[in-house]
């Protein structure tokens, strides 16, 4: 079913006016809350090292996920395992 616009805004459940005004993204900075992050780049001797399983089946994004979140962060080093070669 395609609706237009003028058929589709009076069924939606913002009301006219009150819902996101225009596209611009907040600039991002570091605070306090952030030293962790921080302290792992400068320090990163003692972290741990996560071992991100890769079997037959899983997505892409869900492998990559992983190790983007250990490596941004720098919470922890990252290896793969596979029984095989993938």
């Amino acid at each position: 079913m395609n609706l237009r616009l003028q058929e589709w805004a009076p069924r939606s459940a913002i009301p006219a006016g009150q819902g996101p005004q225009g596209t611009a993204i907040a600039e991002q900075a570091f605070n306090t809350g952030d030293a962790p992050v921080v302290l792992n780049a400068v320090l990163p001797w003692f972290r741990p090292t996560v071992g991100i399983g890769l079997t037959d089946g899983i997505s892409e994004l869900d492998a990559v996920a992983a190790f983007e979140v250990y490596t941004v962060s720098g919470a922890a080093r990252t290896v793969a395992l596979a029984r095989r070669p993938l």
